[in-house]
């Protein structure tokens, strides 16, 4: 999808001589195509699987993130192989109930079983397999505007799949945490949307303006970007 602001942003710096790095467009694009106050129409749709042989993974719910961001505590999430493998062994469970109990000693356990039976498939495979679970085909998935400077910065224990979870459960009254947790955040989402229409509330526009502020603090910092690069690169043919 193209966002019609963007690419009239892009074209008018273009103009001016200052050209965009094709990560710089596709951030922007990203961001542009938010301006319309919808969420992605994902949330309609049931949990992306994909297969590989037959091995299903499940687009993760908030009972998976949340598993996720507990085994930290017990694996260097930071290394690209474990962090593949810990991925793929978590959405390769259907129902996060059957997620194992956490622990250094369960999860080495369970890790030695799923890599014999993963060992078959290369990383990309695998990585490919978990990149459509997780994001599917939705432009602004990993597409984020530059950190708010206002207000007090993020406690590093801060949870986001549980402040979602907190979140949903306060405005879809009657939504329990165990059917919270079985949902996907786009699930919960529409939830929350639903819920707030029956307020009488403009979700619509509240969601527009913030991304009207978001699109343009980051196209404020892409541009200043761009123009440091230009500068310099004049700078240099100067010299030479």
């Amino acid at each position: 999808m193209v966002s019609e602001t963007a690419m009239e942003e892009i074209a008018r710096l273009a103009a001016d001589g200052i050209q965009l790095t094709p990560r710089e467009i596709i951030r922007l694009n990203a961001l542009g195509l938010a301006l319309k106050g919808e969420r992605a129409s994902v949330a309609l749709a049931l949990p992306r699987v994909a297969f590989l042989g037959d091995v299903v993974f499940r687009e993760p719910s908030l009972g998976h993130e949340i598993w996720l961001e507990d085994v930290r505590r017990y694996a260097n999430m930071s290394d690209v192989d474990t962090s593949l493998a810990i991925h793929a062994f978590c959405l390769s469970h259907i129902d996060c109930d059957n997620l194992p109990k956490l622990g250094r000693i369960r999860l080495y356990a369970a890790m030695i079983g799923f890599r014999r039976k993963m060992r078959i498939y290369t990383p990309r495979q695998i990585a490919a397999a978990l990149r459509w679970v997780t994001e599917g085909n939705d432009a602004r998935s990993g597409e984020y505007p530059p950190p708010r400077k206002d207000g007090e910065p993020m406690d590093e224990s801060f949870s986001v799949p549980i402040g979602i979870l907190i979140d949903g459960i306060a405005i879809a009254s009657g939504t329990s945490v165990g059917d919270a947790r079985h949902m996907t955040s786009a699930q919960l989402f529409r939830l929350e949307d639903n819920a707030l229409k029956m307020r009488g509330c403009d979700i619509v526009e509240d969601r527009r303006k913030t991304a009207e502020g978001d699109f343009y603090a980051t196209l404020d910092e892409i541009e200043a970007r761009a123009r440091e690069r230009a500068k310099a690169a004049s700078g240099d043919l100067n010299n030479g």
